[in-house]
């Protein structure tokens, strides 16, 4: 057997396992959960009528496999194999992260068991073609004198995704204790929140000076100078934004900010991207808005999404996770995605998908 040929196959394998163990885990996890998640989104006053309805919301997914059978069984034919993995695995990982920040019965009544119900399907849809797809891939991918070995995998990459899903679970629920877990959804939308504060800042702040240095060959001092310019608008506006947030509210400050993110990030960029100060300026003056929108709105949304009696603990978790997720590494995927596409305003082009998906986040947040 030749180099490449084993190189061929450790890839396929590869796909094959990570693919299931991700698509897996995520449907597995549900099931785990499922006392959480009945007290959460059927509280009928009783836990066995309660655990029938989360139950058969499971059952309801599997009902859905059939179709994601047909569906990803044209696409691998049609398309290819590799195209229906990637397809299969991002449907499943978007609805999933949806039910973790889904309101609760509690906030928003119907709507939130009904939406569970239809992201169920969704997962369920994702699995239907995820498994055989993958197998096929493997397989496929094999010699003759290998195929049982290697087709075994598949079935491998399942039972690691639901392994993944138990000892995740199990390390969640010792870590931050039952109460926490309860919490679970807040401290997803903190992440969220925190995680657009963080673009927000760190992009037009940090990351702007270096842009507009390169791109534009805007002088060192002048780039400091618009930056310094900026900063200050930004502390001056913190704490009237956070008295007027006092007035009308968190949420709807929030979503202008979020919102705001997503519709201006490239406009924004493109005045970032003229060498003329008198458009550089402006622009990075608009960062420092979004920045102060969030900076005055951020800490009480946080104390006030929260139960007391778990207050630091989904915080702290919330706030630096939020960080940490996309932080310090927007500077670098601003490069990355500039150097990779050779387009200077790419940078907006995540910026804004960001601000989209936060805006969601936002409005999922309850009453603020």
């Amino acid at each position: 057997m030749d180099q490449q040929t084993i190189r061929g196959q450790g890839r396929a394998i590869v796909a094959g396992i990570a693919g299931n163990v991700m698509e897996w885990y995520d449907f597995s996890i549900y099931g785990y959960f499922a006392a959480i998640i009945g007290r959460n989104f059927f509280p009928t006053g009783d836990r066995t009528t309660s655990l029938i309805a989360v139950f058969g919301v499971f059952a309801a997914g599997f009902f859905m496999r059939p179709l994601g059978s047909i569906l990803f069984g044209y696409i691998g034919d049609k398309k290819g194999r590799k195209l229906a993995l990637t397809i299969s695995v991002g449907m499943m990982a978007i609805p999933t992260f949806l039910i973790g920040v889904l309101p609760t019965y509690q906030q928003i009544g119907l709507w939130a068991s009904l939406s569970l119900v239809l992201l169920r399907l969704l997962q369920g849809l994702s699995v239907g073609g995820e498994f055989t797809t993958s197998a096929i891939f493997v397989v496929e991918g094999s010699t003759a004198r290998r195929r049982g070995f290697l087709g075994s995998f598949a079935p491998l990459g399942a039972s690691a995704g639901t392994l993944l899903g138990s000892a995740v679970g199990a390390a969640v629920t010792t870590l931050l204790g039952q109460s926490s877990i309860e919490s679970w959804g807040s401290i997803l939308r903190l992440i969220g929140l925190n995680a657009a504060f963080a673009v927000s800042f760190y992009m037009g702040f940090v990351y702007v000076t270096t842009y507009i240095r390169q791109v534009d060959h805007i002088a060192q001092s002048t780039a400091l100078d618009i930056n310094t310019v900026a900063m200050l608008v930004s502390l001056v506006l913190i704490p009237l934004i956070g008295a007027l947030s006092d007035r009308i509210g968190r949420k709807p400050i929030l979503l202008a900010a979020t919102g705001g993110l997503f519709v201006l990030a490239w406009p924004l960029f493109w005045m970032l991207h003229h060498p003329e100060i008198a458009l550089v300026l402006p622009a990075q003056i608009g960062f420092a808005v979004l920045v102060a929108c969030f900076g005055g709105t951020v800490p009480a949304a946080m104390v006030e999404l929260v139960p007391d009696r778990v207050r630091c603990t989904v915080l702290s978790v919330g706030y630096n996770t939020g960080m940490a997720v996309l932080g310090g590494v927007t500077p670098v995927v601003a490069v990355y995605t500039i150097q990779r596409s050779q387009y200077d305003l790419s940078p907006a082009f995540a910026d804004g998908r960001g601000g989209g998906l936060f805006c969601y986040d936002t409005r999922a947040a309850g009453d603020l």
